[in-house]
């Protein structure tokens, strides 16, 4: 039963795998929480094949075409966090991708948290 409930967090099946040559897992780090008065420092992609990281002035400003060339986001808090995070220091990316924020179906399996203890 449990499979069946969380056939989606399987690689082989759900939407992963109808896009999985175009997907891309996301995690940005920042100076703080606020969107109005902190910044991105480091945006991190993989994207099943290779690591992608883009740096605060270095070569930050590349993912707003990075993350057009991908159909499917993968993210942890990333709906709530990461992806308006992102949105409001580069407004033109468009966020048009199919987005599972595995924070959620986690959740209901009994995971909570992430690496960091506030």
């Amino acid at each position: 039963m449990f499979f069946s409930h969380n056939a989606f967090l399987l690689p082989s099946t759900g939407a992963y795998s109808l896009f999985s040559d175009s997907a891309a897992f996301v995690d940005i780090e920042t100076t703080g929480l606020s969107k109005s008065r902190d910044e991105i420092t480091i945006v991190g992609i993989y994207n099943g094949k290779e690591s992608k990281t883009y740096i605060k002035d270095i070569n930050l400003d590349d993912i707003v075409e990075e993350f057009s060339k991908y159909r499917l986001l993968v993210s942890f808090n990333g709906a709530r966090f990461d992806l308006p995070f992102i949105k409001s220091e580069f407004p033109e990316i468009e966020f048009n991708q199919l987005h599972i924020d595995l924070m959620y179906p986690l959740r209901r399996i009994g995971y909570s948290g992430g690496l960091k203890k506030h």
